[in-house]
């Protein structure tokens, strides 16, 4: 989930949600709360499944924070981040504030690198079926899911 905090209001996104069976799908960014609702949907390898599973159930993921707050001083608005893995064997949580409009966890701003590689297998993904992100060259230093 991505979440656009600005002047009081919380406008929620599905930025990419991920199934047990391969499939995912991708919504339109909302920043104001009025965009349509576009969805695009796609379908991992079996290999591109594996390797995510593998990212996920890897033990370095279990010690990133929870949470990580905003590292600077926000005037009118930022994005949160939202990871949850509901999957008992492997539940996680994680939200990262983040006071720019671009994909956080492809910068190094003081994110653990399983974050960071969690985070590129995330915008590789919504890229590859959404193509609105801008290019991250940070995560060619990280493995990431195809």
């Amino acid at each position: 989930m991505n979440w656009h905090l600005t002047v009081g209001r919380k406008i929620p996104s599905v930025y990419l949600r991920v199934f047990s069976d391969g499939s995912f799908e991708c919504h339109a960014i909302q920043y104001s709360g009025r965009e349509r609702d576009e969805v695009k949907k796609a379908i991992l390898t079996p290999g591109g499944l594996a390797q995510l599973r593998q990212l996920i159930d890897e033990s370095i993921l279990r010690g990133v924070e929870p949470r990580y707050k905003l590292n600077r001083m926000v005037v009118d608005s930022w994005m949160e981040w939202e990871i949850n893995i509901p999957d008992p064997a492997r539940a996680l949580h994680i939200v990262v504030a983040h006071p720019s409009v671009g994909f956080p966890m492809t910068r190094e701003e003081a994110y653990p690198p399983a974050l960071l590689e969690l985070g590129c297998s995330i915008w590789k993904l919504r890229n590859d079926v959404f193509a609105d992100a801008r290019p991250y060259a940070g995560c060619d230093r990280y493995r990431s899911v195809h």
